[in-house]
């Protein structure tokens, strides 16, 4: 009969050392307290919703990473993941989906409803979308999409109106 070797399992010294500066070095999550009141009239609830302010005021922001990156805008509303993500100092603007009005940087008075609604808007202003990725590519100013995919590769016309699915 064969005699049972206990089996030890060891981690070595160095794979532990490395694990740890690993952690040590990680991107900490940043989450806002939601029993913190945030100066200048802001709101957020989400992690990394609203981090980056600094004089912006009267912004509301709600779900993962919305408003992230905002230090100076004013009176936006970003609800859903990474809504109004990139938006530093565009105001007066509201983002409700997911990716909705994502790269707005400086934009002004923009409205997007629905997933991926005006995501690529940059500085467009006065664009109003509703609808799954209704003026995904805008970059202009001056236009209307309603429906899905409405006005999908509009990229620089003005003044545009379109209603319906991909038109």
């Amino acid at each position: 009969m064969k005699t049972l070797v206990p089996f030890k399992t060891t981690i070595p010294p160095r794979l532990v050392s490395v694990l740890l500066v690993c952690f040590a070095l990680s991107q900490q999550a940043q989450a806002t307290d939601p029993d913190t009141i945030l100066p200048n009239g802001n709101t957020a609830e989400g992690s990394g919703a609203l981090v980056s302010l600094t004089s912006g005021v009267w912004n509301s922001g709600f779900g993962f990473e919305a408003l992230n990156h905002d230090t100076a805008g004013k009176d936006n509303t970003a609800t859903g993941v990474r809504a109004l993500f990139s938006n530093t100092s565009g105001s007066y603007n509201t983002a409700n989906g997911v990716y909705a009005l994502y790269a707005n940087t400086t934009g002004f008075f923009n409205t997007a409803a629905g997933a991926f609604a005006l995501a690529n808007n940059v500085s467009g202003n006065y664009n109003t979308a509703s609808g799954y990725g209704a003026l995904y590519r805008n970059t202009a100013d001056n236009n209307t999409a309603i429906g899905f995919g409405a006005l999908y590769k509009n990229t620089t016309g003005t003044q545009n109106t379109k209603h319906g699915q991909r038109c």
